[in-house]
């Protein structure tokens, strides 16, 4: 794609996969303001090239609707730094998709992009927001965004990832997650959440399936790239695991979340040393995320540098959602009460992690106790 001044030209090229033969080449000029209608164009044109009903996707782009070009770019910038899952990009992306719906506020993309920003200060792994207020602000702005169009995606997929992790209703969840899948399943984020569903039910296989499926439709995705790795890894294939996380960390060097899951999946097997130093390298390049950094004291914890975690204990103890991170760290520091104690707050707080309890290792250690077998129960988690 090429822009000269308020004109975009766009080159379209149909390839077939064996032999990569060009079977069918054009090129499309428009006034930038016309982009929504292009998109529809080459929908269009493709699909009969190729013989092809046209999805709900497509069909949405019958609208021919003129957007604002600076709508259109603030979103697309809103995009960009929601997808880089930095509390600083995070908190970026939603100045963009502010401008995107005071720009065009009966366009629906604006109002989803504001519900996936701040569904991920509350519920991603920084929890910036308190959960309560991230949920709600994401809910409104999904259900605004349905409103206004309803066979877009994203804002099942927020509704869905809200009622999975704020709400415990689980059988609502997954109708959210299927229901943004049906309407766009060729969204990797939709496949991204539900995958994170099958994950909290220890359900690896189903957990797979939706990672292939969100890979296929966005191959480089690094966040995807990293959690198929990990299912390798919970499913008995470390070696293989650990060389997908370096792929994918070789792809894109600066996204923390790979440095993250390689270092847990090192923790597991007492590997605390590069455990450690990939939680190091984490925490420099997510704008000194609080749980990360309560997970490389987890490391100093289990590997004898008892000092230096409770140094950092102290730092986070008391800060706003800390209390699934703390109580971790407890259990790693050998003290089993408080660290009950703070999961009680977090989930009193409902904190996202709460709905991984019954998979995540650092947990393993509270099982047998009776009231983490309450706090289980009160979850809800379904028995299939």
């Amino acid at each position: 794609m090429l822009q000269s001044g308020p004109q975009v030209r766009i080159a379209v090229r149909l390839i077939e996969v064996p032999g990569e033969k060009c079977r069918w080449a054009t090129q499309y000029q428009r006034d930038e303001r016309d982009v929504l209608k292009l998109q529809n164009e080459i929908a269009k044109t493709v699909a009969a090239e190729i013989r092809v009903r046209l999805g709900p996707v497509e069909e949405r782009l019958r609208q021919n609707r003129v957007v604002d070009p600076e709508a259109y770019e603030a979103y697309l910038e809103g995009q960009y730094l929601w997808r880089r899952r930095t509390i600083k990009s995070l908190r970026s992306s939603l100045g963009y998709f502010e401008k995107t719906v005071q720009r065009e506020p009966a366009w629906s993309q604006g109002y989803a992009g504001l519900a996936e920003a701040y569904a991920m200060l509350g519920y991603g792994v920084m929890v910036e927001l308190p959960p309560h207020e991230a949920a709600a602000k994401a809910r409104a702005y999904a259900m605004k965004a349905v409103e206004l169009d309803a066979t877009l995606a994203a804002p099942h997929a927020v509704l869905g990832l809200i009622k999975h992790r704020h709400d415990w209703d689980w059988s609502g969840a997954e109708a959210e997650f299927q229901k943004a899948i049906e309407l766009d399943p060729s969204d990797p984020t939709s496949h991204y959440w539900y995958s994170n569903y099958f994950h909290t039910l220890g359900r690896w296989e189903d957990e797979k399936i939706q990672l292939k499926a969100a890979r296929r439709s966005e191959p480089t995705y690094p966040l995807v790239f990293s959690s198929l790795a990990g299912n390798l890894d919970r499913t008995g294939q470390h070696r293989e695991a650990v060389t997908v996380w370096k792929e994918a960390i070789a792809l894109e060097e600066t996204n923390w979340v790979p440095h993250y899951d390689l270092a847990r999946s090192y923790e597991q097997y007492g590997q605390y040393d590069e455990a450690i130093q990939e939680f190091t390298r984490a925490l420099e390049i997510s704008d000194g995320n609080l749980r990360i950094k309560s997970l490389l004291a987890r490391e100093y914890a289990l590997s004898g540098r008892k000092p230096e975690a409770r140094s950092i204990l102290r730092e986070i103890q008391g800060k706003p959602n800390s209390a699934f991170s703390t109580a971790e760290l407890y259990i790693a520091l050998g003290n089993k009460e408080p660290a009950l104690d703070y999961l009680e707050q977090a989930m009193h707080e409902r904190c996202g992690w709460v709905v991984f309890m019954k998979v995540l290792p650092s947990l393993e250690a509270l099982h047998s106790d009776n009231r983490f077998q309450e706090m289980i129960r009160q979850i809800g988690f379904p028995s299939h």
